[in-house]
């Protein structure tokens, strides 16, 4: 969150609360339905909201959609991943193991079962038990 400018978390608060007509702090699929109807756009409302919905809960938390909403082009610099790589890296070797980054996603609230966890990081660490900061960038920078 600190690398997002509090101009833009404050549009997004904003735009959260504009949606969230009954003020309860969540979003459900009929305040997400509404806002669009009210926006004109030709979006399909069950999709984004499927997006939205990133922790599978039929409804959206504030952290959710500020996940969403970030431009995560603008996070997606060099210094960027490189302060975000330090931060994981506990060990401070220069590399992200396999544990360093399960507990990172630990933290973040990240529901995913520890098998699976381990069978993506594998996947996406080319069957090695680290990642380089390198490997970070590059791979982030093909989303």
């Amino acid at each position: 969150m600190n690398m997002v400018q509090k101009d833009e978390l404050k549009k997004i608060k904003k735009l959260f609360e504009n949606i969230d007509e009954n003020g309860d702090g969540i979003l459900s699929y009929k305040e997400v339905k509404t806002a669009l109807k009210k926006s004109n756009r030709n979006i399909d409302s069950k999709h984004l909201f499927t997006i939205l919905d990133s922790y599978k809960t039929n409804s959206v938390s504030y952290e959710e959609f500020i996940k969403a909403m970030i431009d995560r082009e603008k996070l997606s610099t060099k210094e960027n991943i490189k302060k975000c790589f330090e931060a994981i890296d506990t060990e401070k070797n220069g590399r992200l193991s396999v544990n360093e980054v399960r507990e990172m996603a630990k933290i973040s609230s990240d529901h995913i079962r520890d098998k699976e966890f381990r069978k993506n990081f594998y996947k996406y660490s080319d069957g090695k038990h680290y990642v380089s900061v390198i490997r970070c960038h590059l791979k982030i920078l093909k989303k």
